[in-house]
């Protein structure tokens, strides 16, 4: 059963967020591969979400990475 840990940092949810979702189109491309023109539609509007919130995610984990690395600098 998949949990979420209680105290995990935003960093790491985002980074393991941003490979479900990398997983899922990958499998997803390859479903379209292997269905009919009407169900690969389906799949490719579903890609287009995906990759959406793939791009939320990853700008997400810019910004903070970012954010960390002007914390390090010093100044």
């Amino acid at each position: 059963m998949f949990t979420v840990r209680a105290g995990i940092e935003a960093h790491d949810a985002l980074v393991h967020a941003s490979m479900y979702l990398r997983c899922a189109n990958d499998t997803g491309m390859q479903a379209c591969d292997k269905v009919d023109p009407d169900t690969r539609g389906l799949i490719w509007s579903t890609l287009h979400s995906i990759e959406m919130a793939k791009g939320l995610v990853d700008a997400l984990l810019d910004g903070i990475e970012e954010e960390m690395a002007e914390r390090r600098v010093p100044k």
